[in-house]
C-alpha cells in the first residue's frame, strides 16, 4: 500500500501547498493478531521534491 503526502506552510485550510511530497510504503496484513501473533508494523517514506507541473488535486 502507498500512501501519498503533500506538505504545506501554515495551517488549514489557508495553508500553501509545496512541492514536498512523501510517499508511504507499508505492507498490507491480514491482522496477525487473530492468527495468535504478535507483529511489530513497520512502514518505509520516500521524501522528495516535486520536479515540474503535475496534478495538484487532493
Amino acid at each position: 500500500m502507498i500512501k501519498t503526502l503533500v506538505f504545506h506552510n501554515g495551517k488549514a485550510p489557508r495553508g500553501d501547498r509545496t512541492d514536498w511530497v512523501m510517499h508511504e510504503y507499508r505492507l498490507e496484513d491480514k491482522d496477525p493478531a487473530d492468527r495468535g501473533m504478535v507483529q511489530d508494523s513497520y512502514v518505509i517514506c520516500k521524501v522528495f521534491q516535486k520536479e515540474g507541473p503535475g496534478p495538484r488535486n487532493g
